[in-house]
């Protein structure tokens, strides 16, 4: 099975989100936004295909997300 990852990268947090090919939610993460907690919450997943990155204002305001 593909799996794609969206990275929603801010200053202090990242918003990690693994959807396989059908869109359903993998693995749904908040993280420091550190090269090594991005890679850490991304090792809890399945490996991805492709990979989205986001940032900027939007990012944050994305509300297909529950806040946590």
């Amino acid at each position: 099975m593909e799996y794609f990852a969206d990275l929603y990268i801010s200053m202090e947090e990242t918003h990690v989100c693994v959807l396989d090919r059908e869109g359903a939610v993998i693995h749904d993460a908040k993280t420091t936004s550190t090269a090594e907690a991005i890679v850490a919450s991304l090792a809890k997943a399945p490996t991805c295909q492709r990979v989205v990155f986001g940032t900027g204002r939007m990012a944050a305001c994305r509300g297909d997300y529950p806040e946590s």
